[in-house]
């Protein structure tokens, strides 16, 4: 390898992530490499890999194709992957070490604001706050007895950053908080309050169950038409992590039938969401966002900051937040 210094590739940086290549946040990576920032989308995977074909480091925002063999194969010279999340389904981490490229992410940055959209949508089903909102723009003085929190039993799924402040909201609330994780932490639910039951237990006993769970081959369909069905009569099911975690088939089913409490959605098989034809759109027990659990002004300068971490970190030798 030539002793020239890394080239430095942002891309799709779009929406204001970076204010461009002159954001004073990005001047220690300029000052360490030849730094490129685009600001468009790459509108496809060879714009995206014509952008990335001699870089060092990529800071990959936006997910603009996936990681797989190919990029690894077309991209040789890449040595290191930043992104600001913390899933990993879009990257082929066999191909990486193939290819001898460390990947990186950002582990619990965004779990405040994942945890409190997360509960943003338990209130909104519960009380059925953007219907009301619509019926009360539209001139109709209506009103629906929804229900409250206290008291009742929160159901965790996945105890890791996010779903531990989910249940640390759930206990200020009054609520019974259980949970069920991949690693059954005894000491972890301990220090959180929280009961470990079994998953079918805590589907079938839980009135509101939120999912916070990466998407991995174990995880992919974990709430499948089976488990759908424990859901108790009048449950609010919440998901900010992934579509493929439950099988929406089963789950329209319920929600069509006046069955359960509601959904509140944050994440989707197709997205964006198509103006027409997507089932949950015309359901009025369900409250949906656009993907944007991490999207708050915080979470935000905390990603754009650590990312760029994970880069010097890198460059200096001590490689930090590695996956795999």
């Amino acid at each position: 390898m030539s002793s020239r210094p890394p080239r430095i590739v942002v891309t799709d940086n779009v929406g204001g992530f970076y204010s461009g290549a002159g954001d004073p946040l990005l001047r220690p990576l300029a000052e360490i490499g030849e730094l490129s920032v685009h600001d468009s989308r790459s509108g496809s995977k060879e714009e995206f890999l014509r952008r990335i074909a001699d870089a060092d480091y990529l800071l990959y925002l936006r997910r603009p194709a996936p990681l797989d063999e190919e990029v690894f194969a077309r991209s040789p010279r890449l040595r290191l992957i930043a992104f600001p999340g913390v899933g990993t389904d879009h990257i082929d981490l066999g191909a990486a070490r193939r290819h001898g490229v460390t990947i990186t992410n950002l582990p619990g940055a965004n779990a405040p604001a994942v945890a409190e959209l997360a509960f943003g949508l338990v209130f909104a089903v519960a009380r059925r706050i953007a219907a009301a909102d619509a019926w009360t723009r539209a001139g109709e003085w209506r009103k629906h007895a929804g229900i409250e929190l206290g008291g009742r039993t929160l159901g965790v799924v996945g105890l890791g950053a996010i779903g531990s402040r989910v249940a640390r909201l759930g206990g200020g609330l009054g609520m019974k908080v259980v949970g069920w994780s991949h690693t059954r932490d005894e000491e972890r639910a301990a220090r959180l309050g929280v009961g470990l039951l079994e998953l079918d237990e805590l589907l079938a006993t839980a009135d509101v169950v939120s999912l916070h769970l990466r998407l991995t081959p174990e995880s992919n369909g974990l709430i499948d038409a089976r488990r759908v069905r424990l859901l108790r009569p009048g449950a609010i099911l919440i998901n900010t992590a992934r579509a493929a975690l439950v099988d929406e088939g089963a789950l329209l089913e319920r929600l069509r039938g006046g069955e359960l409490g509601g959904y509140g959605v944050d994440v989707y098989s197709t997205e964006p969401v198509p103006p027409e034809g997507y089932p949950y759109r015309d359901l009025d027990n369900v409250v949906m966002t656009p993907h944007m659990a991490d999207e708050t002004v915080e979470a935000n300068q905390r990603l754009r900051e650590l990312l760029i971490g994970n880069v010097l970190a890198f460059h200096q030798g001590r490689p930090i937040n590695v996956i795999g």
